[in-house]
Protein backbone atom coordinates (compact mmCIF):
# COMPACT_ATOMS: atom_id res chain seq x y z
CA UNK A 1 0.00 0.00 0.00
CA UNK A 2 1.29 3.52 -0.89
CA UNK A 3 -0.08 5.33 2.31
CA UNK A 4 1.79 4.84 5.45
CA UNK A 5 -1.07 6.14 7.77
CA UNK A 6 1.24 6.90 10.84
CA UNK A 7 3.65 8.99 9.40
CA UNK A 8 0.69 11.03 7.56
CA UNK A 9 -0.99 10.91 11.17
CA UNK A 10 2.03 12.39 12.74
CA UNK A 11 2.27 14.74 10.69
CA UNK A 12 -1.62 15.72 10.44
CA UNK A 13 -0.74 15.79 14.65
CA UNK A 14 1.52 18.46 14.15
CA UNK A 15 -0.44 20.46 11.59
CA UNK A 16 -2.79 20.25 13.92
CA UNK A 17 -1.23 21.53 17.04
CA UNK A 18 0.35 24.68 15.01
CA UNK A 19 -3.14 25.52 14.07
CA UNK A 20 -4.57 24.91 17.91
CA UNK A 21 -1.47 27.73 19.00
CA UNK A 22 -2.65 30.12 16.12
CA UNK A 23 -6.20 30.41 17.26
CA UNK A 24 -5.16 30.76 20.52
CA UNK A 25 -2.88 33.24 19.86
CA UNK A 26 -5.88 35.08 17.90
CA UNK A 27 -7.93 34.69 21.05
CA UNK A 28 -10.60 31.83 20.40
CA UNK A 29 -12.40 30.15 22.48
CA UNK A 30 -10.98 26.72 23.39
CA UNK A 31 -14.89 25.05 22.63
CA UNK A 32 -14.86 26.61 19.25
CA UNK A 33 -10.96 25.21 18.88
CA UNK A 34 -12.04 21.72 19.45
CA UNK A 35 -15.20 22.34 17.24
CA UNK A 36 -12.80 23.57 14.15
CA UNK A 37 -10.25 20.66 14.87
CA UNK A 38 -12.75 18.00 15.21
CA UNK A 39 -13.93 19.18 11.71
CA UNK A 40 -10.44 18.76 10.44
CA UNK A 41 -9.40 15.44 11.97
CA UNK A 42 -12.69 14.25 10.38
CA UNK A 43 -12.02 15.36 6.69
CA UNK A 44 -8.33 13.82 7.39
CA UNK A 45 -9.57 10.54 8.43
CA UNK A 46 -12.01 10.55 5.64
CA UNK A 47 -9.35 11.23 2.98
CA UNK A 48 -7.28 8.77 4.48
CA UNK A 49 -9.99 6.05 4.29
CA UNK A 50 -10.70 7.18 -0.03
CA UNK A 51 -6.93 6.83 -0.30
CA UNK A 52 -6.38 3.31 1.17
CA UNK A 53 -9.02 2.15 -0.80
CA UNK A 54 -8.08 3.92 -4.42
CA UNK A 55 -4.70 2.38 -3.67
CA UNK A 56 -6.24 -0.73 -3.67
CA UNK A 57 -7.90 -0.68 -6.64
CA UNK A 58 -6.54 -1.10 -10.21
CA UNK A 59 -6.47 1.38 -13.39
CA UNK A 60 -9.38 -0.23 -15.41
CA UNK A 61 -11.46 -0.22 -12.24
CA UNK A 62 -10.89 3.69 -11.82
CA UNK A 63 -11.23 4.40 -15.19
CA UNK A 64 -14.59 2.66 -15.18
CA UNK A 65 -15.53 5.32 -12.24
CA UNK A 66 -14.62 8.16 -14.32
CA UNK A 67 -11.87 8.49 -11.69
CA UNK A 68 -9.82 9.14 -14.63
CA UNK A 69 -11.95 11.11 -17.30
CA UNK A 70 -12.04 13.91 -14.68
CA UNK A 71 -15.46 13.10 -13.60
CA UNK A 72 -14.90 13.22 -9.94
CA UNK A 73 -12.38 15.88 -8.31
CA UNK A 74 -9.65 13.13 -7.49
CA UNK A 75 -6.60 15.82 -8.30
CA UNK A 76 -7.44 18.38 -6.09
CA UNK A 77 -8.38 16.29 -3.08
CA UNK A 78 -4.44 15.37 -2.33
CA UNK A 79 -3.74 16.09 1.42
CA UNK A 80 -0.72 16.74 1.53
CA UNK A 81 1.11 19.18 -1.33
CA UNK A 82 3.29 18.00 -4.09
CA UNK A 83 4.86 21.58 -4.84
CA UNK A 84 7.78 20.36 -4.75
CA UNK A 85 7.27 17.40 -7.11
CA UNK A 86 6.61 20.44 -9.86
CA UNK A 87 7.18 17.59 -13.01
CA UNK A 88 3.49 15.90 -12.00
CA UNK A 89 2.21 19.05 -13.13
CA UNK A 90 3.57 18.75 -16.66
CA UNK A 91 2.36 14.95 -16.81
CA UNK A 92 -0.52 14.72 -19.45
CA UNK A 93 -0.91 10.59 -19.51
CA UNK A 94 -3.74 10.56 -16.95
CA UNK A 95 -3.33 7.05 -15.85
CA UNK A 96 0.32 7.37 -15.39
CA UNK A 97 -0.61 10.88 -13.27
CA UNK A 98 -3.06 8.91 -11.25
CA UNK A 99 -0.11 6.02 -11.02
CA UNK A 100 2.27 8.57 -9.59
CA UNK A 101 0.01 10.29 -7.17
CA UNK A 102 -0.93 6.94 -5.61
CA UNK A 103 3.12 6.95 -4.60
CA UNK A 104 3.94 7.95 -0.98
CA UNK A 105 5.71 11.05 -0.29
CA UNK A 106 9.18 8.87 0.00
CA UNK A 107 8.72 7.33 -2.80
CA UNK A 108 8.05 10.75 -5.04
CA UNK A 109 11.20 11.88 -3.13
CA UNK A 110 13.02 9.10 -4.85
CA UNK A 111 11.95 9.64 -8.44
CA UNK A 112 12.41 13.20 -7.66
CA UNK A 113 16.27 12.28 -6.46
CA UNK A 114 16.62 9.61 -9.45
CA UNK A 115 15.04 11.03 -12.39
CA UNK A 116 14.88 14.86 -12.06
CA UNK A 117 18.05 15.56 -9.69
CA UNK A 118 20.19 12.86 -11.54
CA UNK A 119 21.51 11.42 -7.96
CA UNK A 120 22.64 7.69 -8.55
CA UNK A 121 20.72 4.96 -6.03
CA UNK A 122 23.85 5.53 -3.46
CA UNK A 123 23.34 9.03 -3.03
CA UNK A 124 19.81 8.81 -2.80
CA UNK A 125 20.07 6.32 -0.57
CA UNK A 126 22.54 8.88 1.91
CA UNK A 127 20.01 11.16 1.34
CA UNK A 128 16.91 9.50 2.34
CA UNK A 129 18.49 7.50 5.29
CA UNK A 130 18.24 4.40 3.60
CA UNK A 131 20.26 1.62 2.31
CA UNK A 132 20.96 1.48 -1.30
CA UNK A 133 19.40 -2.05 -1.20
CA UNK A 134 15.86 -0.08 0.20
CA UNK A 135 16.22 2.47 -2.90
CA UNK A 136 16.08 -0.70 -4.79
CA UNK A 137 13.07 -2.19 -3.45
CA UNK A 138 10.87 1.44 -3.41
CA UNK A 139 12.30 1.55 -7.57
CA UNK A 140 10.71 -1.87 -7.67
CA UNK A 141 8.02 -1.33 -5.56
CA UNK A 142 7.06 2.16 -8.13
CA UNK A 143 7.64 0.39 -11.51
CA UNK A 144 5.00 -2.38 -10.55
CA UNK A 145 2.62 0.99 -9.68
CA UNK A 146 3.16 2.71 -13.26
CA UNK A 147 2.83 -1.48 -14.64
CA UNK A 148 4.11 0.71 -17.97
CA UNK A 149 1.89 -2.10 -20.08
CA UNK A 150 -0.85 -0.47 -18.61
CA UNK A 151 0.31 3.03 -20.78
CA UNK A 152 0.58 1.53 -24.51
CA UNK A 153 -2.19 2.88 -26.93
Amino acid sequence: MAYNFSREYAKFEKEQAKIREILKKEGTDEGKINEILDVYKSGFLSDMRFYRRLADMDIETLDEMGMLAGEVPFYERLTYSYSRFWWLDEIEDEKLLLALKSCSEKELSIIDDIAFSGFTQAETAKRQGMSQGNISKNLNRIRGKIDTSSFRS
